[in-house]
């Protein structure tokens, strides 16, 4: 690449929110999940993650002319997926166990922080970058990470 050159395409907050807008965010929006809690990308938005291909199918299309591929996630574990009590992949611990329902995002309600002494929060987020190391993400930008 060139000095002056990109070689990363990062996906921006909340690929996973159907009806998400340039400006602002849905308060308790319809986020897409997996039955483990993990982010999903909205396939109305994002059509060639139908039938369960998440990012694959874009990463690889990223990675052809040598790019890598991104995504930017949120701290913590979806709000609605505390609520639905989903199971944590790979534990006997449920989403509602590992949340820190007091630790919230000022500008974004997608999620609740992980209660960090929990051994399923650990999980939660191993379960996460599995997800997206099988999807083919090179990079992750995490944000809100000490509120």
């Amino acid at each position: 690449m060139g000095r002056n050159s990109w070689d990363t395409v990062v996906v921006d907050i909340q690929w996973y929110e159907p009806t998400a807008r340039a400006h602002g965010y849905n308060p308790d929006a319809r986020l897409v999940l997996d039955a483990h809690g993990r982010q999903l990308p909205a396939p109305n938005r994002f059509p060639s993650a139908a039938g369960g291909a998440g990012f694959g199918p874009l990463a690889e299309r990223v990675h052809r002319p040598g790019l890598r591929f991104g995504l930017h996630i949120m701290r913590g574990i979806p709000r609605r997926a505390v609520a639905a009590r989903l199971p944590v992949t790979g534990t006997g611990f449920t989403a509602d166990e590992i949340a820190d329902t007091g630790s919230v995002c000022a500008w974004n309600s997608d999620n609740y922080g992980l209660d960090h002494d929990h051994p399923g929060a650990q999980a939660y987020y191993d379960g996460q970058v599995a997800q997206f190391a099988r999807w083919g993400v090179d990079f992750i930008k995490a944000d809100d990470p000490s509120s």
